[in-house]
């Protein structure tokens, strides 16, 4: 076995091995939360944008959209399926920048959990101010212990894709707090791929308190895409935010 960074051996697969997800209704709940908090809107950008497919939804609505992703394999797949009023670029969601202010940013499907210390996340948000003007909004979302308990832990789902094998299996810490995730891509004669994945599982009650100590307002706090707040059962929780001005020392 061979191990690879993430989203190498997975970028070919990606689009297969996530069809289960609802793009289209997830695109819609994004342009509801946008149209809530923004006042005509035009530009929009999404941090680990991947294979581009939320991107992409926003450019052919006419927005000017950008996508930003640190794994050149995926930024590879999204160029594949290019569209006007759509630019990928490659950084590190921790440290970017970009020359105009955006009005809507975004980091879905559980990009903020990638990052493993809270050193990283100050630094995200840091970024992401960079880019904001005093109208701008940042929705992102965390992925909830619950829903790594119940739809993760200690399983394994196995995939047949384009004769490839693949097995995907799961271990979550509580006590760190981490979940870990190991995909193994198996192709006949050819030593088999794995990737490891890890995430670690934020609070509420952490992220509310960074995000006052870097300066940004909470808007609202929402569970799993709608505009109820967070329950017991949640599986993702959305936080609409902009920045403040710096507090005085």
């Amino acid at each position: 076995m061979i191990q690879v960074k993430p989203y190498s051996a997975f970028a070919p697969n990606y689009n297969f091995l996530l069809k289960h997800v609802d793009y289209q209704s997830w695109y819609i709940y994004l342009r509801s939360i946008m149209n809530k908090y923004l006042t005509n809107p035009e530009t929009v950008l999404e941090l680990g944008s991947g294979t581009g497919i939320l991107g992409r939804k926003f450019a052919y609505d006419n927005f000017l959209s950008y996508g930003l992703d640190n794994s050149l394999e995926m930024l590879r797949i999204a160029k594949s399926q290019t569209s006007p009023n759509y630019y990928l670029f490659g950084a590190d969601i921790k440290n970017f920048s970009l020359t105009k202010n955006i009005d809507f940013i975004f980091a879905v499907h559980d990009i903020i959990n990638y990052q493993l210390k809270i050193s990283d996340l100050r630094q995200v948000f840091n970024s992401v101010k960079k880019v904001m003007a005093p109208h701008s909004i940042f929705m992102f979302d965390i992925t909830t212990e619950y829903n790594v308990k119940t739809n993760f832990c200690q399983k394994t789902s196995y995939y047949n894709f384009q004769g490839k094998k693949i097995a995907w299996s799961n271990i979550f810490d509580p006590s760190a707090k981490f979940i870990t995730s190991t995909l193994i891509f198996s192709t006949p004669n050819e030593p088999s791929l794995v990737e490891k994945h890890q995430q670690r599982i934020y609070s509420i009650k952490e992220i509310k308190k960074i995000l006052k100590e870097e300066n940004f307002e909470i808007l609202a706090i929402y569970g799993d895409n709608s505009f109820s707040k967070p329950k017991k059962k949640t599986i993702m929780i959305n936080f609409i935010t902009k920045k403040t001005k710096p507090q005085k020392r």
